[in-house]
This record gives structure tokens, C-alpha cells and sequence, in this order.
């Protein structure tokens, strides 16, 4: 009788063991943020699967500090969460290096070591900007590393920024610094603001009703 049971236990120990590695692959693979998202995933692959094992698998995994649960927080409208330094963190960084780059080429005198400041600041700005905010666009919710960003966004820029001259070659203005530096800044914010308000409703979809 005594093997017996410590044969189940052991099967039992088992399938705990198994659902919680497949509560685990279902959070990293199909990155799922609630526990009922979990629940239909895990339901999809084992229909024998009941809500209990898999809340139970859920609760020893946050026991064992593997995951962690948290309350959904409010968003409230799209101003607070705009103005939410902490939720639109690449917005701001896009609206200070434009800020702070206009300023470096318009505002410095034309003159050495300032000379020098306005080209790397130009250069950093056109090589970097306009990409990073098209990636926070194509990609609001991946997860990238930071040399993964970075690579995007000078690639990105690199693509768009010979497309805005080639716009600006066809118009009235011609290739000029202050068209070009115009639009590029016009771009930049209007991408990072259009990522914002697309990370906001995300957001808002997956929030309980």
C-alpha cells in the first residue's frame, strides 16, 4: 500500500512539475500578461486540464518567486498616460533629443568647438531618431535587448532618413538643412506620439472589463 502512494505522489509531483513548465512557456512564448490568457492557452493544448491544476501551478510558481502576479493597474485617459513620464518614456527622449538638437544647430554660434557639437549632434540625431521611433511603432510590446534597439534604429534611420530626401528633392524647398532638418524632426515626433497612443490602446485592450 505504502509504494502505491508514493507512486501517485510522485505522478502528482510530476504533473505539477510538467504544468508548471507549460504555465511558463505559455507566459514567455505567447506572452501572456493575465492568468485567464494562461488558462485558455493551456486549455487549447490539454483539454483534460481543469482551472484548479492550473491555478494551483499558477500559485506554486509565485510561491516559489518563479512569476509574479500583480493587480491591473488604472490608465485613465491618453493625456495622463502621455504625460506619465514612466509609461512614455521613448515619446519624451524623442520630443528632448529633437528639442535639444534644433537647439545645438539653430541657437550655437557657427563657430569652433560649437561647430563640432552641432555635427555630432546632428549626426546623432539623424542617425538615431527617426528609426528608434519607427521601431517603438512596428514593435510596441517585443522585448529587445538594448544593442537589438540600437541596431534597429540606426538601420531604420538610415532607410528613412534618403526617403525624406528624396521627398524634399521633388518639392519646392529642394535638399536644404532647414527643410530637411524640419522634417525630420516633424517625423520623429509624429511617429513616437502615433507609438504612444498605439502602446496606450494595446494597453487598454488587454485590461479586465
Amino acid at each position: 500500500m505504502e509504494s502505491v502512494m508514493v507512486q501517485r505522489q510522485t505522478e502528482h509531483l510530476e504533473q505539477s512539475k510538467l504544468l508548471q513548465r507549460m504555465v511558463i512557456d505559455a507566459i514567455h512564448k505567447h506572452q501572456c500578461r493575465k492568468v485567464k490568457d494562461v488558462v485558455n492557452i493551456l486549455q487549447q493544448l490539454d483539454k483534460t486540464i481543469t482551472l484548479d491544476e492550473i491555478c494551483d501551478a499558477i500559485n506554486e510558481l509565485k510561491h516559489e518567486n518563479k512569476i509574479t502576479l500583480a493587480e491591473p493597474q488604472a490608465v485613465g485617459s491618453f493625456l495622463n498616460y502621455i504625460t506619465s513620464l514612466s509609461r512614455s518614456t521613448s515619446f519624451w527622449l524623442t520630443i528632448i533629443v529633437t528639442g535639444l538638437t534644433l537647439a545645438t544647430i539653430y541657437l550655437t554660434p557657427q563657430v569652433a568647438p560649437w561647430s563640432i557639437i552641432r555635427i555630432i549632434a546632428g549626426a546623432v540625431f539623424v542617425s538615431f531618431i527617426p528609426g528608434y521611433a519607427l521601431i517603438q511603432l512596428l514593435f510596441p510590446v517585443k522585448d529587445m535587448d538594448t544593442m537589438e534597439r540600437i541596431a534597429s534604429s540606426v538601420g531604420l534611420s538610415l532607410a528613412v532618413t534618403p526617403l525624406i530626401g528624396l521627398l524634399l528633392n521633388y518639392s519646392p524647398w529642394g535638399i536644404r538643412l532647414d527643410p530637411l532638418v524640419a522634417l525630420l524632426s516633424v517625423a520623429s515626433i509624429a511617429l513616437a506620439f502615433s507609438s504612444t497612443y498605439r502602446k496606450f490602446s494595446i494597453l487598454k485592450e488587454n485590461l479586465p472589463q
